[in-house]
C-alpha cells in the first residue's frame, strides 16, 4: 500500500481534495487483511486520529473484520522497517 497523499475521498475520483495527514509511507504483505489494518494504525498514529471516521462517520473496522471472518486474512500484523 502507498499509504500517501491520503485525501477524503476515493483516488478514482478526479479531484483530490485537502490530505487528511502527512504521509505514512510504503508498506508491504502476502495478507491483504494485515496490510489494510496497518496501513489504517499507521494512519491513525501518525495523523494523531483517526481521520476515515472523522469524514465520513462510518465504521471502517467493519470491512476488516468481515474479510477476517472470510478466512482472507488476519488482522494481527508484525511490522518490519527495511
Amino acid at each position: 500500500n502507498f499509504v500517501m497523499d491520503i485525501t477524503p475521498e476515493c483516488d478514482c475520483f478526479p479531484w483530490s481534495g485537502t490530505r487528511l495527514g502527512p504521509d505514512v509511507g510504503i508498506l508491504a504483505s502476502n495478507d491483504i487483511v494485515a496490510i489494510d489494518q496497518a496501513s489504517v494504525d499507521l494512519i491513525i498514529k501518525t495523523h494523531g486520529e483517526d481521520s476515515f471516521s472523522k469524514v465520513h462517520k462510518v465504521d471502517w473496522s467493519a470491512q476488516l473484520s468481515h474479510a477476517e471472518s472470510l478466512g482472507l486474512g488476519d488482522r494481527e500484523y508484525k511490522l518490519e522497517e527495511v
